[in-house]
């Protein structure tokens, strides 16, 4: 009878023995798990700091430190077997979302107020592009053989205004086509437009009134008489930027 008492004793013992090696083994996973978490959190609290302001630098590494902290706190809890990693864990990471939320708004907020000109320059210069596109009356002048295809889809692909752009291919000059015109387009891109016709319409036309020359074969175009007001492509490419910028300065005229 006391062999049996004895017997059954030592398996409770043993039984004892293999659960708190199981609660151990278990919480010890856990914290291993909890571990990859937090590196993975602390990671990217780093990088996420190598990227703001120097200002910002001793706040994320103390709130690193808190979260390491906590976490050693937690490993220690664990070994313990009081079952407390999951719910601690889960309490850490929330803080720590929290906190880089908080972080990304604050420094968000701070580009704002820093760039606010440089951000109002932007979108100031995108409404008076639409003005230009949408305002603005041109007139496109081609040689009588020439080629003005490309013209009248650049113009309708980046947004003019079609019905307020006017393409006439004339051998001579007719000073009723200069009338409510905001620029002359020459396009010479052959060099198949009368050198004299271009002067004609180009001193005629309104000192209000902006100069666009297009010519692709490198040759340099000279008119001292309305050099303050005429700008230059001699490329397809630099078409659109050119243009624009010659109608944003003609309200200096």
């Amino acid at each position: 009878m006391i062999i049996k008492n004895f017997l059954n004793m030592k398996n409770k013992i043993l039984l004892t023995i293999l659960l708190l090696l199981s609660i151990t083994a278990y919480s010890q996973k856990k914290d291993s798990i909890a571990f990859e978490k937090l590196k993975f959190r602390v990671e990217k609290l780093e990088g996420f700091q190598s990227n703001t302001q120097d200002a910002l630098n001793n706040k994320f590494e103390e709130q690193r430190k808190k979260i390491q902290d906590d976490y050693n706190l937690i490993k220690y809890l664990g070994l313990f077997g009081l079952g407390l990693t999951v719910p601690a864990i889960l309490l850490l990471w929330l803080r720590g979302s929290k906190y880089i939320d908080k972080q990304l708004k604050n420094k968000f907020n701070n580009i704002i107020n820093q760039r606010e000109g440089s951000i109002l320059d932007i979108i100031n210069n995108q409404d008076e592009e639409k003005r230009i596109l949408r305002n603005k009356k041109i007139l496109v002048l081609t040689s009588k053989n020439g080629d003005d295809n490309f013209l009248r889809n650049f113009f309708k692909k980046v947004d003019f205004d079609i019905d307020n752009v006017k393409y006439i291919k004339e051998e001579f000059f007719d000073a009723s086509y200069l009338q409510n015109i905001d620029l002359v387009f020459a396009n010479n891109e052959k060099e198949d437009l009368d050198i004299e016709l271009i002067k004609e319409y180009f001193s005629n036309s309104s000192s209000k009134t902006v100069l666009f020359y297009f010519n692709t074969t490198q040759k340099h175009y000279r008119q001292d008489d309305v050099s303050n007001r005429l700008s230059f492509a001699n490329t397809k490419t630099q078409i659109y930027g050119n243009l624009i910028n010659l109608l944003k300065y003609q309200k200096v005229l």
